[in-house]
C-alpha cells in the first residue's frame, strides 16, 4: 500500500511540474520566437532578397502555428496525467468540445466543475 501511495505522490509531483511548465511555456516560447523571427527576417531580407515586411509576416505566422502545436502537446500531457490521477472524466454534455473532457471536482466542498 505504501508503494502505491508513493507512486501516486510521484504522479502528483509530475502533474504539478507539467502544470508549471505549461504555464511558463507561453512566456518562454515568445521570448525565444520573436527575436528569432526578427533576426531571421533580417537575414532573409539581406541575403535572399525577400522583403523584410513579408518575411516578418510569414515567419510570425509560422511562430503562431508552432506555438499552437506545442501548446496542444503540453495540454495533452496535462490531461493524461489528470486522467492517471482520476481527476478527469469523460464529458457527455459537451462542455469542453476541444478535448471532450472536464476536470472532476477536487474536494467535497467543490460545488462546480472547472
Amino acid at each position: 500500500m505504501e508503494e502505491l501511495s508513493e507512486a501516486l505522490r510521484a504522479v502528483e509531483r509530475e502533474l504539478n511540474l507539467a502544470r508549471k511548465a505549461y504555464r511558463a511555456s507561453v512566456f518562454l516560447y515568445w521570448a525565444w520566437a520573436m527575436p528569432g523571427v526578427y533576426l531571421l527576417a533580417q537575414i532573409l531580407s539581406k541575403y535572399a532578397g525577400i522583403g523584410e515586411e513579408s518575411a516578418i509576416q510569414w515567419l510570425s505566422l509560422g511562430a503562431v502555428i508552432g506555438f499552437i502545436a506545442e501548446e496542444r502537446k503540453a495540454f495533452r500531457k496535462v490531461i493524461q496525467l489528470e486522467k492517471a490521477l482520476g481527476r478527469v472524466e469523460k464529458n457527455t454534455q459537451g462542455i469542453h468540445p476541444r478535448t471532450g473532457y472536464r476536470v472532476a471536482p477536487l474536494g467535497p466542498d467543490c460545488q462546480h466543475v472547472c
